[in-house]
């Protein structure tokens, strides 16, 4: 927490390693920017919004003291009351955590994360890969994986936790670099 408060560095604190986050590039950040339009649109007026990376969130693990800190790309996050602390950061576990793959973070999105968002209770983790025009959303159940999707160019992406919210996949890699 220190380090992030103090440095301009894009940093997140994994399994007690402090991993520096590269720049995302143009792909990165198209799809991102359309993901968050698209939700935006569909948290509309709802308990639950979403939100961007740079956004430092700690996800506390079972039976381990010192949480692991992260940016997910996008979260949407549910549980506001009370896990909002005196300088205004959230302290909670966001409902979804959304990473998109870059070669810089493939192994980190896929293995360790996954890992840590499946055992600090986050309910939905979505993975966005460019490389391969697919999307892969997993469903956490009491911190077991209760459903895994793939999702390919032609189907829509949807939500296990969040009934109607879905994407196109086809349109969210059109008109990519």
């Amino acid at each position: 927490m220190e380090i992030s408060e103090k440095s301009n560095s894009r940093v997140e604190f994994i399994n007690g390693v402090i991993c520096l986050m590269d720049s995302p590039n143009v792909n990165h950040q198209e799809i991102l920017g359309n993901l968050y339009v698209l939700f935006k649109q569909y948290f509309k007026g709802k308990e639950c919004k979403p939100f961007l990376a740079p956004f430092d969130v700690h996800f506390r693990k079972i039976d381990i003291d010192v949480p692991d800190v992260m940016q997910p790309d996008l979260l949407v996050i549910c549980d506001f009351e009370g896990n909002i602390n005196e300088k205004k950061k959230y302290m909670g576990t966001p409902t979804l955590a959304l990473e998109i793959l870059s070669e810089s973070t493939r192994s980190k999105d896929m293995v360790y994360k996954l890992n840590t968002y499946l055992i600090s209770g986050v309910g939905e983790y979505w993975i966005i890969d460019p490389k391969s025009q697919n999307i892969l959303v997993y469903v956490f159940n009491d911190h077991q994986i209760d459903q895994f999707n793939q999702y390919r160019i032609g189907d829509i992406a949807t939500s296990g936790v969040f009934e109607g919210l879905d994407v196109g996949v086809t349109d969210l890699f059109t008109g990519l670099y």
